[in-house]
């Protein structure tokens, strides 16, 4: 069913809501946090804590230490602890390294496949309460100044900040990507892969929070990403103009479990 765009992007989603079967779900780890759940419904709970609301702020933001600046994102699954475990402490050696650890904070939401990617990064973008947010995938890597670098385009209050980088498969036949608000649509040109901002795009989370990922395991990061293009919610744009993210694919990658609980996601909206 296509969504009516314009009514989205004229929205602000307030509070979700989850209807799914009460059968037992085994481990969801989120964060440093391992939680036993009987009912996914719970973690919901958790996930919908009052939080302070960013759709507008100031500098004063920024020197709040109860505020955190950035949330980076990471849904993953417990076959790939050794990929994530490289990426995460990657990414907290450069968060510490730096002194931004309160500051910057990563959220992770594991599972063995029962629930899909889309899910995944629904409850992660409604978990965090910083000011911007972006995903980072599991079996990825990052520039060696990914984060200082991000955190210093953040500082200037954009509504995104433009993604530079390379894909290759099975470290072979590496080719450019760039993610920019200049783009449109998804296309490619001379083996460069132009996109409009999606997930890996640090962009404020008083915008990425109107739209939600739709609960499939493969492409949902297109159509969010479209949704936030048709939405012309972001306006302005930090530029990198180097490579800082390496999307790692892989005709080995280790494949989840089919999902075996149908979840649903319902948003209830506001004017902006």
């Amino acid at each position: 069913m296509k969504l009516n765009y314009m009514i989205v992007a004229a929205a602000l989603s307030l509070c979700i809501t989850l209807s799914i079967s009460a059968q037992k779900f085994d481990v969801i780890k989120k964060g440093r946090i391992q939680l036993h759940l009987i009912k996914p419904l719970k973690l919901l709970n958790k996930i919908n804590k009052p939080q302070k609301d960013y759709s507008t702020f100031d500098t004063t933001d920024f020197q709040d230490s109860s505020t955190k600046v950035w949330s980076i994102l990471i849904p993953t699954l417990s076959c790939r602890k050794k990929s994530f475990d490289f990426i995460y402490n990657k990414l907290k050696k450069q968060i510490e390294d730096h002194g931004l650890s309160d500051k910057v904070e990563i959220l992770y939401l594991m599972d063995d496949g029962e629930i899909s990617i889309g899910f995944k990064r629904n409850a992660l973008l409604q978990q965090s309460a910083a000011l911007y947010i972006s995903y980072v995938d599991d079996d990825d890597d990052v520039a060696e100044d990914y984060v200082p670098m991000i955190y210093e385009k953040l500082l200037r209050h954009p509504d995104c900040v433009s993604l530079m980088g390379i894909k290759t498969i099975d470290g072979q036949n590496p080719k450019l990507f760039i993610h920019s608000i200049k783009y449109k649509k998804w296309f490619h040109i001379d083996n460069i892969y132009y996109r409009t901002p999606n997930h890996l795009n640090p962009i404020r989370r008083a915008i990425a929070h109107h739209f939600l990922f739709p609960e499939i395991s493969q492409a949902e990061d297109s159509n969010w990403s479209m949704q936030i293009a048709h939405s012309d919610l972001i306006k302005t744009e930090e530029v990198v103009d180097k490579p800082y993210y390496f999307y790692l694919c892989s005709t080995h990658k280790e494949r989840p479990k089919k999902h075996k609980k149908k979840t649903q996601f319902k948003a209830t909206t506001k004017s902006v």
